[in-house]
């Protein structure tokens, strides 16, 4: 067959199909158009249908689950920077020991690991005593020292205490938490542990003050009281010590404090240490104390020379740079801090989830159906559309004709076209009409152009 006729054939195929012939087929040309025009009509809408399907499911949101197995560390790394709010990985071990990764530790203040806490310091400084009793550096120095060295070595054993309990205690973790919300839930037990640790030292100095005030203890060097003993009649009489000039009294103040001195055997007063007190009890002397002495060489030098120890010591000054604390700070100061320097922390993310043990991990995401489920939904849903339309469309063709031309039936489609083109007597309809009617042949016309290009 020749192109020419192949294609005049399908054009003349196309533009006789009738969807909607009747049974029998039925011979009234005004009836034929109907069925024609019906069949057009039909194909026009089940395509704008499925159009219109196609266009609403592809741009409907859709939540799709993904489940992970077993991810290791990177995996779920790079899953929860894409997921941050829909990632869920359950934990197997919902238990952790924070030891498993948490590394803390603190570095305590310089002094506790110098030369001033050593015993050869004591007993360097003892060496030069030379008095029974005395307020003498050479008498008080040692054991004022001594109460510093005590003071780092409590501090040490608190905080130990302290950390051994942290680091046994489990994290609880249902699921696998993100790094932020991690780090965050981390530093805020970190920082409770500093805060109940500290504060529970500080508390054991303070009942200790609080006790021996309220009990009006003598101190062992007698520095709050001394005794004198009647030689005839063999009694006994406390006389509390005087300081700061004779203006506090240890009866009626136990923290009173005067500067500390190296003094000669008669008493007269050789040199003042800066920064150092003595007072009715040398713990509290200490506390009130600074270490700025101690920073500077040249004022070391100065002490050794007024001390005259028989003893020869060689002692490192302490270096400003490494501490946060002022070189004046008192050793109160220190002790509010429990002599800690500096907290030194490791926090592993990475050690956490190891330890959680996560088996699976679920995350969503919003995305658009595919080409399949499109196709799959139009084509469950073309059926109803089909019966719906062939229902429709011919009642609805023969409702507009019959609107338009009234009881008139044409008896052929070619004299239904001539009479449009004569002004459309038969119909008598207007303008409005008139274009519907158009719209029918435009149809018709365009369906000759899409077969000729077949």
């Amino acid at each position: 067959m020749p192109k020419q006729s192949k294609r005049k054939f399908v054009i003349e195929y196309v533009r006789s199909y009738n969807l909607f012939r009747s049974y029998p087929p039925s011979t009234n040309a005004y009836d034929i158009q109907n069925e024609l025009i019906s069949t057009r009509l039909f194909f026009l809408l089940l395509i704008l249908c499925i159009l219109v399907l196609a266009i609403y499911i592809s741009q409907e949101d859709v939540t799709e689950t993904n489940t992970i197995t077993k991810p290791n560390f990177d995996e779920f790394h790079k899953h929860i920077q894409r997921y941050p709010d829909t990632l869920n990985c359950p934990c197997e071990n919902i238990a952790i020991m924070q030891s498993t990764f948490i590394s803390l530790y603190p570095d305590f203040h310089q002094v506790c690991s110098s030369d001033f806490v050593s015993s050869e310091w004591f007993m360097h400084i003892n060496a030069a005593a030379n008095l029974h009793i005395s307020k003498d550096f050479s008498y008080t120095g040692g054991p004022l020292f001594q109460s510093l060295a005590t003071f780092c070595n409590l501090a040490k054993a608190s905080l130990t205490n302290s950390l051994l309990s942290f680091n046994s205690t489990r994290f609880i973790s249902a699921t696998v938490l993100p790094e932020d919300l991690f780090v965050q839930r981390v530093q805020s037990a970190i920082d409770a542990l500093k805060k109940t640790a500290i504060g529970a030292f500080i508390l054991s100095f303070n009942m200790i003050r609080e006790t021996t005030h309220s009990n009006s203890l003598m101190s062992g060097l007698l520095t709050n009281a001394r005794i004198s003993v009647n030689s005839i009649f063999l009694l006994g009489k406390i006389y509390f010590e005087s300081y700061n000039n004779g203006t506090c009294n240890c009866f009626s103040t136990p923290s009173c404090l005067s500067p500390l001195t190296r003094q000669e055997a008669n008493g007269s007063k050789l040199y003042t240490i800066p920064g150092l007190y003595i007072g009715c009890y040398l713990v509290e002397a200490m506390r009130n104390s600074s270490l700025e002495c101690f920073y500077n060489q040249s004022c070391l030098d100065e002490v050794e020379l007024n001390l005259r120890s028989p003893m020869s010591f060689s002692a490192t000054v302490l270096d400003p740079s490494l501490s946060k604390f002022p070189m004046n700070s008192t050793v109160d100061t220190l002790l509010s801090e429990a002599m800690v320097e500096r907290w030194n922390q490791n926090v592993s993310w990475s050690n956490y989830y190891k330890q959680c043990k996560p088996t699976t991990c679920t995350y969503s995401l919003i995305t658009k159906h595919s080409i399949w489920y499109i196709i799959i939904t139009i084509i469950g849903l073309i059926g109803g559309i089909v019966t719906v339309l062939r229902l429709a469309v011919p009642e609805v063709i023969k409702f507009i004709r019959k609107w338009i031309c009234g009881a008139i039936s044409p008896p052929s489609t070619v004299e239904l076209e001539g009479m449009l083109l004569l002004n459309l007597s038969l119909c008598q309809i207007d303008s409005i009409n008139f274009s519907f009617l158009l719209i029918f042949k435009t149809i018709d016309d365009y369906v000759k152009v899409i077969v000729y290009f077949i």
